[in-house]
């Protein structure tokens, strides 16, 4: 794919951070034998209907958690804010679905907590815990205090370059770790970043959900068919949406690009058929890029290799995350965004939550 001409003049955008490994328990294929009392779910009241599934009432408590609040639903589970009983750091507490239990979902839950205890690094969530709760499996991440990619741009609109930069910077590096330890995560996407805060080095961009990574190295038994596809329609790449099998590490820069795309222009760049056809996809590209120009453009460098990132031949693309870092870590310093601007939006935004807190107490 060669790079848009362009009609109009040339546009001209923090990594690392501490982490500490976590103590974990080995992750076990099979139900555990029956739990002790206590592993022993509590409930702290009844339960809702919600058609396919229970859905507890809170607060409520599970294994050793205290559940909080619901953060967020999935396809294959709910995420709570809770704590463990008897004290500590607030954290997040996946449990999977009870429609799911002894199906190739409960798989996919375990693949994707064995996944996550194999990956240490500052820019992937991280794994504290796991356990189970008679034969529903659970898991349990540090807590992101933070919009993810969608909220961001639905709540404050399109982002400067230097600080999609930023964004990027922590994402590729977190990928570059994952797919050095042997696996694809196939579900790259705005609401699969998180955003949080490192009093040490400021922002912190950070992906999320693992439940249809892809073991690169032939660890584990595949759990899908071959004509089957997995993954985002809009941010899945084009030999993703022949075969989920098809697709390996490139596939997941292909969406990362995307990412940059959205939080730039707060737009989508494809529509789901746009991955199929060679000649819309390039329809798409050339219009997509017309838009970028509108909102004022990457730095050069940066939108040249997203513009290669998203060649619909995964051939073309980068062979991998680095060659994304470097051109980054090449970027002047003016690309950077400033931790005195990054401290005010932070500000900011816990004012915001605060406040958004407080009126849905006095609402109840």
């Amino acid at each position: 794919m060669s790079s848009p001409s362009r009609n109009t003049p040339r546009l001209s955008v923090l990594d690392g951070a501490r982490h500490a490994r976590p103590t974990v328990r080995r992750v076990s294929s099979n139900p555990p034998p029956r739990p002790s009392l206590a592993d022993t779910e509590v409930e702290a009241g009844p339960r809702e209907s919600t058609g396919l599934w229970r859905r507890p009432t809170l607060p409520r408590f599970h294994g050793r958690y205290l559940l909080e609040r619901r953060l967020g639903v999935g396809g294959m589970g709910t995420v709570y804010r809770g704590a463990r009983i008897g004290g500590g750091d607030p954290v997040a507490v996946k449990v999977l679905s009870e429609h799911l239990l002894g199906s190739e979902g409960a798989e996919r839950f375990r693949r994707e907590i064995a996944a996550l205890e194999s990956l240490r690094h500052p820019n992937v969530v991280r794994l504290l815990d796991h356990g189970w709760v008679g034969t529903q499996p659970y898991y349990v991440m540090e807590l992101v205090e933070g919009p993810d990619g969608t909220r961001l741009v639905s709540d404050e609109g399109p982002q400067s370059p230097a600080r999609v930069a930023a964004i990027l910077r922590h994402l590729a590096a977190g990928l570059a770790h994952a797919h050095a330890e042997g696996f694809v995560h196939r579900d790259i996407k705005p609401s699969n970043v998180i955003l949080g805060w490192d009093e040490e080095v400021g922002e912190v961009a950070k992906l999320l959900d693992f439940g249809l990574v892809l073991p690169d190295r032939g660890v584990g038994d595949r759990l899908t068919a071959e004509d089957m596809l997995l993954g985002t329609p809009g941010y899945m790449a084009p030999e993703g949406a022949k075969s989920a099998h098809a697709v390996g590490p490139r596939a997941d820069l292909y969406a990362l690009a995307m990412i940059g795309y959205h939080l730039r222009t707060g737009r989508h760049l494809f529509r789901p058929a746009d991955a199929v056809c060679e000649e819309a996809h390039a329809a798409a590209m050339q219009r997509g890029w017309r838009e970028l120009y509108e909102v004022g453009g990457l730095p050069a460098p940066l939108e040249h290799i997203l513009w290669r990132m998203l060649s619909f031949d995964a051939r073309h693309r980068p062979a991998s995350a680095q060659e994304l870092i470097d051109v980054l870590d090449a970027l002047p310093l003016g690309s950077v965004w400033p931790r005195a601007d990054a401290e005010r939006w932070w500000a900011g935004y816990r004012e915001r939550q605060a406040a958004a807190t407080s009126s849905q107490l006095s609402a109840r």
